[in-house]
């Protein structure tokens, strides 16, 4: 399993306890979470085998397997690029977790209620909502039909989880605009060629002369925003996925045959889609 290096948390001692070693925990919990719901996924896979027909439970299980392996892919990724001082690589790689983490509190927040409901207009919703977070493609993919849910409605999500999240751990949480500006937005500013993400090798002496770097290194201020988001949302992501997998177990609500009766949003537009598409 990745770790970070010993010369970085000796360069940044006081990141340690709180985030490095936090993250380290949840990219363990994160591995094992893959191995639980794949072992879910066979199974509740076999539920349905040979009926045409899906369930809940094994889509939802299918997804929280992928989310899994992108999780611990990206967070080791990260590690990776961190311990080797990749300061214009990592915060591109963070930002892709962080909204990777964003599904499962999407999950939790659509899913959950329409689980435990179990009426005929639910169980379409959960169907339009588990195509859509399976088979969504965006427009430049050039295949595909259903839309992707978009980013903006996973970080509404996220906040509203976070916000629960905190509540529920006892902490009295900042307002939801403040969490998404707290994680996220650091995170947009510096995978974007503006001054935050094109200025990390420059630095003025106390005389306003600039010096520059090829190659910078991480210091506490650049490295803080993408730990504490990280470490974070690990957690957060984590608590939202076991509970969705959780409810489905107890709800494993097998589908009708055919597709769901879908929304005007649920798919993409005639002229949409990219000129790679070739489908006709």
């Amino acid at each position: 399993m990745s770790a970070f290096s010993t010369e970085l948390r000796e360069r940044l001692p006081e990141h340690q306890g709180q985030f490095m070693d936090t993250i380290e925990q949840s990219l363990g919990h994160w591995i094992e979470r893959h191995a639980r719901f794949e072992d879910l996924a066979h199974d509740a896979a076999s539920q349905v085998a040979g009926t045409g027909n899906q369930s809940a439970v094994a889509l939802i299980a299918s997804q929280a397997t992928n989310i899994a392996s992108r999780v611990t892919g990206l967070t080791e990724g990260f590690i990776t690029l961190a311990n080797g001082d990749s300061v214009y690589a990592a915060p591109a790689v963070v930002r892709a977790l962080h909204e990777t983490c964003c599904v499962p509190c999407y999950m939790a927040r659509e899913l959950l209620p329409r689980l435990r409901k179990g009426n005929p207009k639910a169980v379409n919703d959960l169907r339009r909502i588990l195509y859509r977070l399976g088979l969504g493609t965006g427009p430049g993919a050039g295949f595909g039909k259903l839309r992707p849910i978009p980013v903006d409605a996973l970080n509404r999500a996220a906040t509203t989880w976070v916000t629960y999240y905190l509540t529920a751990d006892g902490t009295t949480p900042p307002a939801a605009d403040k969490i998404v500006r707290m994680i996220y937005a650091p995170l947009s500013d510096r995978t974007h060629p503006n001054f935050g993400a094109t200025t990390p090798g420059m630095y003025l002496n106390p005389a306003g002369v600039a010096t520059y770097s090829l190659r910078p290194q991480f210091d506490g201020d650049s490295i803080d925003q993408l730990l504490s988001g990280t470490f974070f949302m690990l957690l957060a992501a984590g608590n939202a996925l076991d509970e969705v997998i959780a409810v489905a177990r107890q709800h494993p609500t097998p589908f009708p045959p055919g597709d769901p009766e879908w929304h005007p949003d649920d798919l993409l537009k005639p002229g949409e889609v990219s000129v790679l598409d070739t489908s006709g």
